[in-house]
Order: C-alpha cells, then structure tokens, then sequence
C-alpha cells in the first residue's frame, strides 16, 4: 500500500488548538490560488512572500505592480522571464478567479500588456516545493496556477498553488464583528458558539440566514422533514438523492437550487451562497 506522503510548512501550526482560531502564525495569510485561474493580493514594503506547489508539476507566475502601474519584478527580488504571458492566457479563460483579477486590473487601471512576469517551478518541480520572495515596494501581487482543461486521456490537470504572505507590518486583530442588520424582522435570532449546535423548527416558506460573523468557521447545517418526523421516519438532506436529480452535489441560486430528501421531497432551496 502507497503511504501519502505530507508536507508541512514552517507557517502552519501543526493540530488543532482552539476552535475557532486561525492554524497560521500572527501576521501570516494563505491565499489560495485555483488551478487554472489566478489571485491578486495587495502587498506591503517588506512583505514575505511565498508560494507553494503542494502537488508538483505545477507551473506558475508572479505579476507585481506598483501603485503607479510600473511592472518591475525586482521589486519583489526576482528576475523577469519575459512578458506576462501566463496572466494573460489565464484572463482569457475568464474562470471565477480571473475575472476578479481582471477587475482588479481594470479598477487600478495596469496594463497586463507591459508587465513584467515571473515564472516559478518550471523544471518539473516536486510536491511541497516553495519559492520565496521579499517586496521592497508597495504594490499588487498577482500569482497564476496556469492550465486548462484536461483531455480524457491525459493525466495532467491544473492544481491549485498555496500563496503565503507574512507581513512586515502586521496588523492587531480588531474587536470582534457585529452581525449585519437583518435583512427582514427576524422571527428568531439564534448565536451559535463554537462546538455548539441548535435545533429549531421552520415552517414552509421562511427564509433562513446564516451568517458567519468571524470568517474562518467551517460549519454544518442539516435538515428534517417533519412531516416524515411526525410519522416516526427520518429524513433529512440527501446528497446522492440530490446529486441524481439535479446532476449537482452542492446546489446553488437558480434552476438547480434544492435540496432533496430520499423520498424525492425537496427540503431546502439555496437563494445566495
């Protein structure tokens, strides 16, 4: 039997300590950067920057702007491979992520096509290789996992890169956030603490809203049929019942936005993700 090999990063805490708080050290980020797509980070003066190719034989390219629209990458320490070419094949794709980094660009008003591209792992490199770097301008950092879709035959599909920025001139955690105004007369108001759960009744029709104040809390949420409860029966959210009706695992806003019981009963409609 193959043993997965793991990697750790000198910027991860190993296990975790406490619910809720974040595994990075204070003043460190990840930012994840999807296969085939892109993001765009604003960097700092003295900023560390670091990517990681977690899975291998993963190409990618660093693009820094300044805030005056000049492309220099010395100024992130590293030498230009030449033009940005990895950034503009990945903007033509138009995937999620490169349309955020394409308003970015257009917000700030950089020209992609005067820039100046960094390249990294391109000799086949290993899981767990990592490129660092040191911003000594202020700036825009925008980092591409180029790749587009694979062939049936092919092995090869594009896999995210890991981007860590420690940062010269971290920022205190602030109080903690408010929740946001209602967005009706809530009929229940319910404050879910960490390691906690909450059952309540809702009746066809209302609206649930769930927000998550901190950011960083991964959460569950389950429902009942109470008709089926009143019969002494169980049933709840079906992902294979779901995924064989509507072709989709996680449902979203549209056609395709419930959820679906074993009985084919449609429990849950998704408005906004």
């Amino acid at each position: 039997m193959n043993k997965q090999q793991t990697f750790e990063t000198p910027y991860e805490r190993a296990g975790v300590l406490t619910l809720g708080l974040p595994t990075l050290d204070f003043g460190v980020e990840r930012h994840i950067v999807p296969g085939g797509g892109s993001r765009a980070v604003s960097i700092e003066s003295g900023d560390e920057i670091s990517v990681l190719d977690r899975e291998g034989l993963q190409i990618g390219e660093l693009v820094f702007f300044t805030p005056d629209g000049t492309s220099d990458a010395g100024m992130i320490g590293a030498v230009s491979t030449g033009g940005a070419e990895v950034l503009k094949s990945v903007l033509e794709i138009n995937t999620r992520s490169a349309m955020r980094t394409g308003q970015s660009l257009k917000s700030a008003g950089f020209d992609v096509g005067r820039a100046e591209g960094v390249k990294i792992f391109a000799n086949e490199s290993k899981p767990g290789d990592m490129e660092t770097f040191h911003a000594a301008r202020d700036g825009l950092l925008i980092v591409s996992s180029p790749g587009g879709s694979m062939r049936p035959e092919e092995q090869n599909p594009p896999t995210e890169l890991i981007l860590y920025v420690r940062r010269a001139n971290p920022k205190q955690y602030g109080p903690k956030r408010p929740p946001p105004d209602p967005l009706a007369d809530p009929l229940a108001d319910y404050n879910i603490e960490p390691g906690e759960a909450k059952a309540f009744e809702v009746e066809a029709g209302q609206f649930i809203h769930i927000i998550d104040n901190q950011g960083r809390e991964c959460s569950d949420f389950q429902a009942f049929s109470r008709r089926a409860l009143d019969k002494g029966l169980e049933r709840e959210i079906d992902p294979t019942t779901t995924r064989s009706l509507i072709g989709l695992l996680y449902p979203s806003p549209g056609l395709y936005s419930k959820y679906f019981s074993v009985d084919q009963e449609p429990l849950v409609e998704i408005l906004q993700d």
